[in-house]
């Protein structure tokens, strides 16, 4: 953060700042989230001439004010994502700052900390190294994760200065989808990635886990992907995007927007297939709109699915009980899909 900015904005207080209600919204039940194509592209909406006009670090401490004063980012659909982007990371580093203020206050009173989340790793172990850091952060002082991450690998100078900490980050998401460790799935046709479920790292299906750390950008939660038999690869991944978008490093990592609605607590539905395997929701989709009586004998589907495992291996698994014997028919398509 630029040490010439006005004390003002430094001094923000990072409280919720509470958006205007929209009316309509209101009457007509309707939640953004819940949108998944809009009539509408959201760039239509977008005001560029005045994004660039705006000062985002008057505007921020605008929006983060308790007097109530105007501020453009309580109208964000007018705001280009790259704006919008400008007003995260000052709320990030923000934090950050008060992190360091925090720290200078308690070397006062004699129990000093680190201000900074510093992070020790090795090159050739990297992984195991950072993943054993990271985790006791995370488990008996998770704000330190709201520190500015100063990464150092074992036997090279340097001052990280941000371009250690974004190699860092993709070293580790290299690993992370290494084909070798199976855990994601690449879907050609979407160029999407997703979990596993038959990953040889767990024989059981991923799930994912908030854990809220109030730093509203590992963020929207400090998102932890986590095994049931508590694979630490996954773990650490979870940790290590959260730790991204807080220090604003942008990794080349595409979930499917359904793994979004279920991190802000929304359920998933069939339309969401779209854009992870749309061959599959086409095929689907074309099931359902079929009208014909013949349906069993043009698409001949049953209530068992097969797919491949890690070792290319079918698996077989029934949706109801001896689902190989169910025929899918007109009055029960919707049941097999949904």
């Amino acid at each position: 953060m630029n040490d010439s900015m006005d004390e003002s904005f430094l001094s923000v207080k990072l409280s919720k700042s509470i958006a205007p209600e929209d009316s309509l919204a209101t009457v007509l039940g309707v939640n953004i989230l819940d949108c998944r194509k809009p009539f509408l592209p959201y760039s239509d909406f977008y005001n560029e001439p005045l994004s660039e006009m705006v000062e985002m670090d008057r505007d921020f401490a605008n929006f983060k004010s308790e007097l109530g004063k105007f501020s453009f980012m309580n109208y964000p659909f007018i705001l280009t994502p790259a704006t919008k982007t400008m007003g995260l990371y000052f709320d990030n580093r923000i934090r950050m700052y008060s992190e360091r203020r925090i720290s200078i206050l308690q070397a006062v009173t004699g129990h000093p900390s680190n201000p900074y989340l510093r992070v020790k790793v090795r090159r050739d172990n990297i992984i195991d190294d950072a993943l054993v850091e990271l985790e006791i952060i995370s488990m008996e002082n998770p704000n330190d994760l709201k520190k500015q991450l100063v990464v150092e690998f074992e036997g090279e100078q340097g001052i990280d200065e941000g371009g250690v900490s974004k190699e860092f980050f993709q070293l580790v998401i290299e690993e992370i989808f290494n084909p070798d460790y199976a855990m994601f799935t690449m879907q050609n046709e979407s160029q999407t990635v997703w979990f596993n479920p038959t990953s040889f790292e767990s024989t059981a299906q991923f799930t994912l886990i908030g854990k809220h750390y109030h730093i509203n950008a590992i963020l929207i939660f400090h998102t932890v992907l986590y095994y049931e038999d508590n694979t630490r690869h996954g773990n650490i991944l979870g940790i290590v995007l959260g730790l991204a978008i807080y220090n604003n490093i942008i990794l080349a990592v595409n979930f499917p927007m359904v793994l979004y609605r279920k991190l802000m607590g929304r359920k998933g539905s069939f339309e969401d297939l779209v854009d992870w395997n749309p061959i599959l929701y086409s095929s689907l989709k074309q099931m359902l709109e079929f009208e014909d009586a013949d349906l069993e004998e043009v698409f001949m589907q049953t209530f068992r699915i097969s797919y491949q495992d890690v070792f290319g291996t079918i698996i077989n698994y029934d949706l109801k009980d001896k689902g190989d014997k169910i025929p899918v028919t007109q009055e029960n398509k919707y049941v097999s899909i949904n």
